[in-house]
């Protein structure tokens, strides 16, 4: 008696663990659905638009051993290019920044992802994410980044959940006593 319970409970258990991160329709499609379209962007950003930020500061950003086997797009000083990945390099590749982002400083990358934004009511301040999802859409790695020039938040940002793609600098800021990592946007683009 007990024999068939524990082969159903495991027979259960495996087809929830490897059915749990199919999806049909991943979050990245459902968000650009209306962007196809050519929908405008709340505030003064269109799909599809591109916006470049002003300060030249901190605008080096990151590479890494793909950064090696990528080549920069013509014209461009790219020295990795995220959005020539698969779907599984890119989320490993940005995994690799966050535990080793001292190999990945002083260089320029572009990444997209979902646009995601926290506002921190003890600091008074956004925080602006780019979210990478893994190949089944079932695990998400995000980079902070900041949006360099002169950009109010939040008339100047994308809506959540949209599609964007940044090109900048990895840099190291520190807030309340610890450090962090956080890509120096100087573009911003709506997919």
């Amino acid at each position: 008696m007990k024999k068939p319970f524990w082969s159903i409970l495991v027979l259960l258990l495996l087809i929830g663990l490897l059915g749990g991160c199919a999806t049909s329709e991943s979050a990245a499609e459902k968000s650009t659905a209306g962007d196809a379209a050519g929908e405008t962007v709340p505030g003064n950003t269109a799909a599809g638009d591109t916006v470049t930020g002003g300060t030249a500061a901190g605008d080096a950003a990151a590479g890494g051993a793909a950064a090696e086997n990528q080549p920069a797009a013509a014209g461009s000083a790219i020295d990795l290019d995220l959005t020539q990945l698969s779907s599984i390099m890119v989320y490993s590749e940005v995994f690799s920044m966050m535990e080793r982002p001292e190999e990945y400083m002083d260089k320029t990358i572009k990444m997209a992802g979902l646009y995601s934004c926290f506002y921190d009511e003890t600091t008074e301040s956004a925080y602006h994410f780019v979210i990478i999802e893994d190949a089944l859409a079932c695990c998400q790695q995000g980079i902070e980044f900041i949006w360099q020039g002169d950009h109010a938040y939040p008339q100047d940002y994308p809506e959540e959940g949209f599609m964007i793609e940044v090109v900048g600098a990895l840099q190291i800021y520190e807030e309340s006593d610890r450090e962090y990592y956080r890509l120096a946007a100087t573009e911003l683009t709506v997919k």
